[in-house]
């Protein structure tokens, strides 16, 4: 976990809390045990509201990210002006 990794992590899981935190920064060299990653499996995919809500949030997501990058899309219409800049 490196890079812009840390960020995004905290964007996905703390503000937009469609994810869970598996390991935090302060552990980056730390290898993720089974029973770490169990557990946040567990989160997710529970059957109580948390799981729930977390699921709905990142699918949400994902339809809205599927959108951005489509043709006529934010992020496409962003990429495409960079792309053509001279």
């Amino acid at each position: 976990m490196h890079s812009d990794q840390p960020r995004n992590a905290t964007m996905v899981c703390e503000y937009l809390k469609a994810g869970v935190l598996v390991r935090g920064w302060e552990r980056r060299k730390d290898t993720v045990s089974g029973p770490e990653v169990e557990r946040a499996i567990e989160r997710v995919m529970g059957t109580d509201d948390e799981g729930k809500e977390i699921r709905k949030r990142a699918k949400g997501l994902g339809k809205e990210i599927r959108g951005a990058v489509k043709e006529n899309g934010s992020s496409k219409a962003e990429f495409d002006s960079l792309e053509n800049h001279s």
